[in-house]
């Protein structure tokens, strides 16, 4: 068992490192490019091609990737920012902090490629949802009439991986993969990077801005009249109760939010290890870490979803009539505190209904296949479009909300498609209740948390967002109680 054990962290340590070589590698091309080529941005994204190119021939069969997916996730997310604003911070332009943060979902873009490729080739029976997705991602392409920069952007930093993470999703639960390495490794990654992160924060705040540079780092996706100035962080990072002031934890993150969801599925993957460990007391102690550090990051949405998981999950395990009650108010205690006035819900509220509104509303045309990637949404102005623009319409598009976005794009289609692979999914977690009724109950709890959620959360629909998601089913999965017995050993 012990060899089980040492084999599995040794795999997934080499997943680590061929993630991080991919992330380091990608950064510094594109930093090198970026400039002596300031101009030239193909080179950069044909630099990334290559280096997806070389991981997939790495990486070997379809079953590794699905490790490497949320492990590679996690790896850029931590870390685009402390090297990005290093490079940035010697001189070279912002521009390339647009890149680098752009090479994350271009390279997992490569490798979903890539996987959906081996499923149609080795399983037959999953051509149905293949064809679905790849029919729904060329039709919402194709038929908008956005720049190609914003199509790419939607293309592959949102709807690839939200119909990409449903769809595979499904096939973990419904084949009972498992993957080859022990839940306690991902478990472990996960505390390295809160620890690390902390650490970097603080360093961040207290001695070494001039070293990581915030102001020059972020004025690519500012919007403002003044940008961030020398000295200060992105709006983002501040939040206020009353008069009184204060900043939002963020980790090595470069968004307190993208922290908040970080922290909240590591507290969940905690929790379900103290629920099924004899060795409570060390889960109690990670537990109470993560949930501090969750507490820090300000993130309404994060604690909503970590609640939710557990409420819905008790409550379903205790009794199926209760647990239904506990989901519909859930639902809609959700939905009722994002309708008061003076939170910032009333804002995402505001987006889903304008662009739920504004198809429903439309030709028949756009009504059933929506105006089309990058039409509208808060990513398309991240990437050049018209701010100006984009301001006139802001709500009625969806922006805010990940519901209103999605129909809003893609139209009725969409929807029905949203809610096909979402029917798959809770299908096979219904199914698979029999062989382990906890896993299943407990994924279940955590979809129904997340997507409640989402039709409220525009960044819900980021593939940063999902692949956290992610990584939480992968973990559950594939947990062994034998194995993770002892998080320390």
């Amino acid at each position: 068992m012990q060899h089980a054990i040492a084999g599995a962290h040794l795999r997934l340590g080499g997943v680590f490192f061929v993630a991080l070589v991919m992330c380091c590698t990608c950064i510094s091309i594109i930093a090198l490019i970026s400039y002596q080529f300031p101009s030239i941005n193909s080179l950069a994204l044909l630099s990334i091609f290559v280096v997806g190119l070389l991981a997939m021939y790495t990486l070997g069969n379809s079953r590794s990737i699905l490790i490497y997916l949320p492990v590679y996730n996690l790896v850029s997310m931590a870390l685009a920012f402390p090297i990005g604003g290093i490079i940035v911070s010697l001189g070279l332009s912002s521009e390339s902090a647009a890149l680098i943060n752009g090479s994350r979902p271009i390279l997992l873009f490569l490798l979903m490629g890539y996987l959906l490729l081996c499923r149609v080739i080795l399983s037959a029976p999953g051509l149905v949802p293949i064809l679905l997705l790849c029919m729904i991602l060329l039709v919402g392409f194709l038929k908008s009439d956005g720049d190609y920069q914003s199509r790419a952007a939607y293309l592959m930093n949102s709807f690839s991986s939200f119909f990409f993470v449903l769809c595979y999703s499904e096939y973990l639960v419904s084949k009972k993969t498992i993957l080859n390495y022990c839940s306690v490794s991902l478990l472990k990654f996960f505390f390295l990077f809160l620890i690390f992160s902390t650490i970097f924060n603080v360093l961040l705040i207290f001695s070494f801005y001039d070293l990581f540079r915030p102001d020059l780092y972020f004025s690519y996706r500012d919007r403002s009249v003044d940008g961030v100035q020398y000295g200060e962080f992105p709006g983002s990072w501040t939040s206020s109760v009353g008069s009184f002031s204060f900043y939002r934890m963020t980790g090595s993150f470069s968004d307190p939010i993208q922290w908040g969801y970080f922290c909240a599925v590591t507290s969940l993957a905690t929790y379900f290890s103290f629920l099924k460990s004899n060795s409570k007391l060390q889960y109690i102690c990670l537990l109470f870490f993560s949930v501090l550090l969750l507490f820090l990051s300000g993130s309404k949405g994060s604690w909503l979803l970590f609640l939710g998981t557990i409420l819905i999950y008790h409550s379903r395990i205790k009794n199926a009539v209760i647990g239904t009650i506990a989901m519909i108010f859930y639902v809609v205690a959700v939905f009722v505190v994002s309708s008061l006035s003076g939170t910032s819900g009333v804002i995402h509220l505001a987006g889903l209904i304008g662009g739920t509104t504004s198809i429903l509303n439309a030709g028949p045309i756009d009504m059933i296949f929506g105006y089309g990637m990058g039409s509208g949404g808060n990513l398309a102005t991240s990437v050049g479009a018209d701010v100006e623009e984009y301001k006139k319409t802001w709500l009625m598009n969806g922006s805010e909300s990940g519901f209103g976005v999605l129909i809003y794009q893609l139209g009725l289609f969409g929807v029905f498609v949203f809610v096909y692979f979402l029917k798959r999914l809770r299908n096979a977690l219904k199914s698979n209740k029999e062989a382990n009724l906890s896993k299943s109950v407990y994924i279940d709890s955590f979809v129904i948390s997340y997507f409640t959620l989402f039709f409220l959360q525009e960044n819900l629909l980021n593939s940063a967002f999902l692949f956290v998601f992610f990584s939480l089913i992968v973990f559950v999965i594939n947990f062994d109680k034998e194995k993770n017995e002892n998080i320390f050993h």
